[in-house]
């Protein structure tokens, strides 16, 4: 639900100091906000009620300087009780940034780094149910802190050394994004504070998205974290809403991961696997994809293995004279040769 405000008529209207209000011009004009200047503690009474979107609240930071978002997330509001213990299990800070990919950047302690909170900066929160008769979300003036960072729609890269990697999936006029972070605190299954579900809890129409490896709620998960050594070697279960007759394309928009870390994209359905760190993979879907089952995301590190492969004794090339492809080598078996096309089409 919204309430508009009237230039005229609503020009004294006191806003609240912590809540998050939704504002825009018609001509990209500058505004301009008046009045005292927060210096106190604010704490915010969380909300889960309502029609629809019932644990999802607005708040604002309410100074008028940066907030340290790591500060913020580990803030105890009571002893032993943090500001993310009050929020969902598998979710954190949802800004909007404007970008078709998914219209959020979610923050968690996987990939909060040294972030910064824009001065009078909104974002959403999920809040638990259990806790929010309980405790208040809390702003101190100890998180306060200097420094020069974007707002959520500049989209500065902060990812600094975290290891990650975004992935995408896009048509000729839409574009989703998922992530993975990978670090020591995190696991295979759910990890407060670290996973987060889709902004509203459900994905839409067209998305992509993730289930936890370990332990799956069947929840749509926006950002996944994995331990630190899950990068060598993990199957992640990728769920696609999309249209049937859409060309789709599964492409990496970015990572940092070692250099021997392989990552492969899977499809169950045509029995492919795509080194997404060399190439995108293409395909148009015959039906409607929807959940997760067809599509997988695989990180192996060819560093770690020291099998001997039979293919590297075996080359393949085409003779164009006689428009022939000509597999070429020692093979120790009976070896069948199957032949797809760029859609992943078997020829």
């Amino acid at each position: 639900n919204y309430t508009n405000y009237n230039i005229v008529a609503d020009a004294s209207t006191v806003i609240t100091a912590g809540t998050g209000y939704r504002a825009a011009t018609s001509d990209g004009g500058t505004l301009t906000f008046t009045g005292t200047v927060e210096t106190g503690t604010v704490a915010i009474d969380l909300q889960d009620s309502g029609p629809a979107f019932a644990d999802w609240n607005l708040v604002g930071n309410p100074y008028t300087s940066y907030v340290d978002l790591s500060a913020f997330l580990s803030h105890e509001v009571a002893s032993g009780v943090t500001n993310l213990d009050i929020l969902e299990g598998a979710s954190g800070i949802y800004g909007y940034d404007g970008d078709v990919a998914d219209g959020w950047d979610v923050i968690t302690l996987a990939n909060v780094g040294s972030r910064l909170l824009a001065p009078g900066q909104g974002f959403f929160v999920a809040a638990d149910g259990n806790d929010v008769s309980a405790y208040n979300l809390e702003f101190t003036p100890e998180m306060r802190t200097t420094g020069n960072a974007d707002d959520f729609i500049a989209g500065r890269d902060t990812n600094e050394a975290l290891t990650f990697l975004k992935l995408n999936i896009s048509t000729a006029n839409k574009s989703y994004t998922t992530e993975f972070y990978f670090n020591d605190n995190a696991s295979q299954g759910l990890d407060h504070g670290y996973d987060a579900v889709l902004w509203g809890g459900s994905a839409p129409s067209f998305a992509l998205y993730s289930h936890l490896v370990g332990d799956s709620t069947g929840e749509a998960i926006a950002l996944q974290a994995l331990g630190s050594s899950d990068v060598s070697d993990i199957s992640i279960p990728l769920g696609v809403n999309a249209n049937a007759g859409e060309q789709l394309r599964f492409s990496i928009a970015d990572l940092n991961i070692p250099e021997t870390v392989a990552v492969y994209l899977e499809d169950t359905s045509s029995n492919t696997s795509t080194l997404l760190t060399n190439t995108d993979y293409v395909f148009t879907p015959t039906s409607q994809l929807t959940g997760t089952g067809r599509f997988y995301l695989r990180f192996t590190d060819n560093a770690l293995s020291t099998a001997d492969n039979p293919l590297s004794r075996i080359t393949i090339f085409t003779d164009t004279t006689n428009k022939q492809l000509v597999i070429n080598g020692i093979v120790l078996r009976d070896t069948k040769a199957t032949l797809y096309n760029l859609q992943g089409r078997e020829v």
